[in-house]
């Protein structure tokens, strides 16, 4: 199966910034214990990629599932945008 195989979805997004720290934590991560990445403030882009969706549980809390998150600076606000739809009709 070839990388992009895998990519069930694509989303992107604005993220604005008004803490110089961004907090990565699922849902049910423990928040204090959560990894930080010091971007500083101001206006991102954000891509994610949802990758081996079909490798969940039934109640989707196991699995083989992997996130992959792309995220650059930005000036100009350009709302939510799905690139890839895992069941939209091809």
């Amino acid at each position: 199966m070839a990388v992009s195989d895998s990519i069930h979805h694509v989303n992107e997004c604005d993220l604005e910034m008004s803490s110089d720290n961004l907090v990565i934590a699922g849902c049910t991560d423990y928040l204090p214990e959560a990894k930080r990445i010091k971007i500083g403030k101001g206006l991102f882009r954000v891509r994610v990629y949802y990758h081996d969706l079909d490798k969940l549980s039934e109640d989707r809390l196991d699995g083989e599932d992997f996130y992959e998150i792309h995220l650059w600076p930005t000036n100009k606000k350009s709302g939510v945008k799905i690139l890839k739809n895992k069941n939209a009709s091809a």
